[in-house]
C-alpha cells in the first residue's frame, strides 16, 4: 500500500541518511499544525540502581548532533544523569499521527554553549532561574524573585551555577507514524540505528 503524499515519509532511497534532518522536519510540521509546546518532550532518566523516573522537558536545540535540553542542579534529572549518564526521550505529537523516541548517552554542554543559552532567554526566566536557586522551599520562591529583581535591576542575570545543560546524543531513533488512507490504517515506524559505518535505517512494524 502506498502512503499518502502528505504522509511525509518519503521511500528508504529518499530518506536523509541521519536522523536529525527527519527530526526537525517532523518537528516543523507539528509547529505548523499549531501544536501547543511543540518542543515539548518527555525524558526518561534512571538512577544508578537502575529506578527509572520521567519527566516533560523543553528541547531547546535540535541539531546534528542531537537535543539540548536544561535543568537545575540538584534535581531528579540531575542526579540520575550524574551517576547512570544515558536517556529516552519521546517527542509525542499525536494529533498529526506522529511520535519520535531517541535514546543514547547524554553529555554536560561546556560553560560556554550554557552561558550563551541562558543569556538568550527571556530576562523574566533567567530571574526565575535565580529565585529557584536561591529559594529553599517552594513557599519562598515568591519571596526570593522578588529579591532577584532588586538585586539584578539594571543590569542582565548572570547564569546561576545550578543552571546546566545537556545534550542528548542518539544511538537509536525511532519514528513512528499513524496515517488513515480511506478505509485503511497505515502503522509503522523508521528506524535509525547508530554503527560504526553511520547510521543504519530499517522500517519495522509499529
Amino acid at each position: 500500500m502506498s502512503l499518502p503524499p502528505d504522509a511525509a515519509l518519503p521511500p528508504d532511497a529518499a530518506l536523509p541518511a541521519e536522523p536529525m534532518a527527519l527530526l526537525i522536519a517532523w518537528l516543523d510540521r507539528a509547529r505548523r499544525a499549531g501544536i501547543v509546546e511543540h518542543r515539548a518532550m518527555v525524558l526518561a532518566t534512571a538512577d544508578e540502581q537502575g529506578t527509572p523516573s520521567a519527566r516533560t522537558v523543553l528541547a531547546t536545540v535540535i541539531d546534528d548532533a542531537g537535543v539540548v535540553f536544561n535543568s537545575s542542579h540538584p534535581s531528579r534529572k540531575t542526579l540520575d544523569l550524574a551517576a547512570n549518564p544515558k536517556a529516552s526521550a519521546v517527542f509525542g505529537w499525536y494529533g498529526i499521527g506522529r511520535q519520535v523516541v531517541l535514546s543514547g548517552a547524554v553529555d554536560p554542554l561546556p560553560d560556554a554553549e550554557v552561558d550563551a543559552a541562558f543569556a538568550a532567554r527571556d530576562p523574566g526566566l533567567r530571574l526565575l532561574a535565580w529565585a529557584y536557586h536561591r529559594a529553599v522551599r517552594a513557599e519562598d520562591l515568591a519571596d526570593a524573585l522578588a529579591e532577584e529583581q532588586l538585586r539584578w535591576q539594571g543590569r542582565p542575570p548572570e547564569r546561576p551555577p545550578s543552571w546546566l545543560g545537556y545534550r542528548l546524543r542518539p544511538d537509536v531513533v525511532d519514528f513512528w507514524y499513524a496515517e488513515e488512507v480511506g478505509d485503511a490504517a497505515i502503522r509503522g515506524r523508521i528506524r535509525y540505528r547508530r554503527t560504526d559505518g553511520g547510521w543504519r535505517i530499517s522500517r519495522v512494524l509499529p
